[in-house]
C-alpha cells in the first residue's frame, strides 16, 4: 500500500494531471474570496466606550485609538485598552456548546452580531486555526477538503456566515465539479499507479524464476560434469 502511494505521488509530480491545475485555479480563487474571513467575530462593545465618548459602531474614530482628547492629544491608555480588548477571547460571542466563536460578516447577506456585540477581524482562525484561506496552501487544502466532502458542511457554513450568501454559487460549482468528476480522475490516477506496481511485482516475480531455473540448470550441469568425472576415474583405475 505504501509502494502505491509512494508511485501516485511520483505519478503526479512527474507529470501533473489536470485536476491540480483545476483545483490551483479554484484554490486562487478561494484566497482572493475568502481570505482573512474566517477571523471576522463578534467582539463585545467596551463599556468604557459609553462612558464620556460619543461612540458610533460604523465609525473607526476611537475604534482603533485614534481618539483625542479636547486639547489634541491621543489617548494611549484607550488604544492599549482596546487592543487588549479586542483580542481576550472571553470578549468574544459564543453559541451554546460551540468551543470557537460566532463567525460574522459585514456584508449585507452575511451574519450579524448580537445586540452590544461588533464585528471584528481579531484572533484566530476556526478549528485550532486550521481552517482558513489566508495563503495558498490553507486554501488549497479547504478546497480538497471540499472536493472528498470531508466536513465540507462545516466549512461551508462558516464561509457563507462571513462572506455572504451570495458566494454559495462558489461551491455549487466546487462540490458538483469536483466531487462527481475530479475526485474520479484522482481515483483513476491510484487505479493507473496500482496497476503498474501489479505489473512491476509481476515482473520481478519472473525474473526471480527464471534466476531460479538458470540456478537449477547450472546445478544439474556441474552435477552431471562431476558424476562424468567419477566415471573416468573408475574407468582409469578399473
Amino acid at each position: 500500500m505504501a509502494t502505491i502511494l509512494t508511485n501516485c505521488a511520483f505519478m503526479t509530480l512527474s507529470d501533473p494531471p489536470a485536476w491540480s491545475k483545476t483545483m490551483d485555479v479554484f484554490a486562487l480563487i478561494g484566497l482572493q474570496l475568502f481570505m482573512g474571513n474566517l477571523r471576522q467575530k463578534c467582539v463585545l462593545i467596551p463599556q468604557w466606550l459609553y462612558g464620556n465618548l460619543t461612540f458610533d459602531i460604523n465609525s473607526t474614530n476611537g475604534y482603533y485609538g485614534n481618539d483625542t482628547h479636547d486639547n489634541g492629544t491621543k489617548s494611549k491608555h484607550l488604544e492599549f485598552e482596546f487592543e487588549r480588548h479586542i483580542n481576550n477571547p472571553d470578549n468574544y460571542y459564543y453559541l451554546t456548546g460551540q468551543g470557537d466563536p460566532l463567525l460574522c460578516g459585514n456584508s449585507s447577506d452575511a451574519g450579524v452580531c448580537p445586540e452590544s456585540y461588533v464585528c471584528l477581524k481579531v484572533g484566530a482562525n476556526p478549528n485550532y486555526g486550521y481552517t482558513s484561506y489566508d495563503s495558498f496552501g490553507w486554501a488549497f487544502l479547504a478546497l480538497f477538503r471540499l472536493m472528498t466532502q470531508d466536513f465540507w458542511e462545516n466549512l461551508f457554513q462558516l464561509t457563507l456566515r462571513t462572506a455572504g450568501k451570495t458566494y454559495m454559487i462558489f461551491f455549487v460549482v466546487v462540490i458538483f465539479l469536483g466531487s462527481f468528476y475530479l475526485i474520479n480522475l484522482i481515483l483513476a490516477v491510484v487505479a493507473m499507479a496500482y496497476a503498474e506496481q501489479n505489473e512491476a511485482t509481476l515482473a520481478e516475480a519472473k525474473e526471480k524464476e527464471e534466476e531460479y531455473i538458470h540456478i537449477l540448470e547450472a546445478l544439474k550441469k556441474r552435477e552431471e560434469e562431476v558424476e562424468m568425472k567419477a566415471l573416468s576415474l573408475q574407468d582409469i583405475t578399473g
